[in-house]
């Protein structure tokens, strides 16, 4: 989004004007009754589903939804994608009442992956986060799993990561997991459990620490001889 930001500062009057007659557009999915849709930034084919009243939707400043999809099936759900944000062919799916998605300030989500909540619960992604492609996100199982009695014993549970997390190629964070701070899932890893650690790497199935004491940089610096 760094064009837009210099266009922006450039010409505020007419990029505002380029981006509200735009976004009304990409918009026209959003018919849930009460729906609150605040969106700064810009929206390149963007499909929206809303079944249910009192949802709301909100994008930052310079953010970029390119190719994404926006479902949300019941009442007073929340999304909030915070400014100079990045997503490509994303999925943000909520279903049930009174769930949350959050992602944080210049988080980039690259393609094919999917976040998905349902039962009132929440996925937090933190600022400057890099997820890389076909990952999946779930707060639960969509079925339920009981014992022998007939009870359900598949509690539905956030997920959260801290800020500067680098996520790679095909990883899944199911349930309840938690992941620190400057850290980073190995492709593939499936994430089961909450890892407060910071500044470690988190592979395997399911994920252990593989290694700590480390930090990256999403660009490629060059190694020293």
């Amino acid at each position: 989004m760094g064009k837009l930001k210099i266009v922006a500062m450039k010409y505020p009057r007419l990029t505002k004007g380029v981006l509200a007659v735009n976004n009304r557009v990409q918009r026209r999915g959003c018919r849930g009754k009460k729906t609150q849709f605040i969106c700064e930034g810009l929206l390149q084919n963007l499909r929206i589903r809303i079944k249910g009243i009192g949802n709301s939707i909100t994008i930052g400043n310079f953010s970029r939804l390119k190719n994404c999809s926006i479902v949300i099936i019941g009442n007073n759900n929340k999304i909030n994608i915070g400014n100079e944000c990045s997503l490509t062919d994303t999925e943000l799916y909520i279903e049930d009442s009174r769930g949350e998605i959050t992602i944080g300030d210049r988080t980039a989500i690259c393609e094919k992956t999917q976040l998905a909540v349902i039962e009132g619960c929440s996925i937090t992604l933190g600022s400057d986060c890099l997820l890389s492609s076909e990952i999946r996100v779930r707060t639960g199982d969509s079925h339920s799993v009981l014992d022998t009695n007939g009870k359900r014993i598949n509690r539905s549970k956030d997920v959260v990561l801290g800020d500067h997390v680098w996520v790679g190629n095909r990883a899944i964070l199911l349930k309840g997991c938690e992941i620190g701070r400057d850290s980073i899932v190995a492709s593939g890893g499936i994430i089961t459990k909450a890892f407060h650690t910071s500044n470690c790497v988190l592979g395997g199935n399911p994920a252990r620490i593989i290694k700590e004491n480390i930090n990256w940089d999403s660009n490629r610096i060059a190694l020293e001889e």
